[in-house]
């Protein structure tokens, strides 16, 4: 098993301070959960660049994921 946390849109990434050096991969969320079909949040860009120095400082390397409105355009 692996260590996990997803962060939905509203979620901020120092959310993770406390528990980053524990984690495995982390899955930021770039529409709201719960049904399909929601375009790409753009803002989760930039949450996954702070969630990345979140997990810098932390001396992880885990990797980030990100599920949501992910097509050409926005990948």
């Amino acid at each position: 098993a692996k260590a996990g946390v997803v962060l939905n849109p509203s979620t901020p990434a120092v959310t993770l301070e406390d528990v980053a050096g524990d984690l495995d991969f982390v899955l930021v969320m770039s529409v709201n959960p719960g049904f399909g079909g929601q375009a790409f949040i753009p803002h989760s860009v930039e949450k996954v660049r702070r969630v990345r120095e979140v997990l810098a400082r932390a001396g992880s390397n885990a990797p980030i994921e990100i599920d949501g409105g992910i097509d050409a355009r926005t990948a």
